[in-house]
């Protein structure tokens, strides 16, 4: 049994992702933006008790990250894997529409929310 923690966890890849790894009988950290919109988690998480935990996390929020290793770190000392799954993409976006703050948004979710991720996790995926 892997301990995992997926960001993003709420739709989409993330969510399968929840689903196969509940599946295969893996303890899953689901990080989701919005818990309200966590239906299809609650679900997953009756499904497999015990083996998926919901945590509020917008990983570009400092202190919403450092909540979640809390949370995290409350049930478990080390984690097998991190999925850095959670981001954001401006559909339709051209050169004549691009929006500076979009992009910059972007960026914020899509590079430095991973990297801020990946640096609170360090610790317990080497342990």
């Amino acid at each position: 049994m892997d301990r995992i923690l997926i960001t993003g966890a709420n739709r989409g890849i993330g969510l399968e992702l929840v689903r196969l790894c509940a599946a295969r009988g893996d303890k899953v950290f689901a990080g989701c933006r919005s818990l309200e919109q966590a239906r299809e988690l609650d679900v997953l998480s009756a499904q497999y008790p015990g083996q998926i935990t919901i945590i509020a996390l917008e990983i570009t929020d400092a202190t919403s990250v450092e909540n979640c290793f809390k949370q995290i770190k409350n049930e478990t000392n080390a984690l097998d894997i991190l999925i850095n799954n959670a981001a954001i993409f401006a559909i339709g976006e051209t050169l004549r529409t691009f929006d500076v703050e979009k992009a910059a948004q972007q960026w914020t979710v899509n590079a430095i929310g991973q990297m801020l991720v990946a640096q609170k996790a360090l610790d317990l995926l080497k342990a």
